[in-house]
């Protein structure tokens, strides 16, 4: 999350849409690995080593298939 966290600061001090919030997926996975840490749903380093896994598999798909979030304009058009 620190590295997401800075990416933002670095875009908006550079006058920039941060990079996370257009469609690139990487911050999720970070995210969703932070969250579930956080929350404490794993009690062992057995855990953190799957979680960590899981995670670069999903990253490297990610950029392998081309995954992206979901775009979704929020400009009205006027008819």
């Amino acid at each position: 999350l620190t590295g997401s966290g800075g990416g933002i600061i670095r875009d908006l001090l550079a006058g920039r849409k941060p990079l996370v919030l257009k469609a690139e997926i990487y911050a999720v996975w970070a995210a969703l690995g932070g969250l579930i840490v956080g929350l404490g749903w794993l009690g062992n380093s057995f855990g953190l080593y799957v979680l960590f896994f899981v995670l670069v598999v999903c990253r490297v798909c990610s950029y392998m298939f081309n995954w992206k979030l979901p775009n979704r304009s929020f400009r009205l058009d006027s008819q």
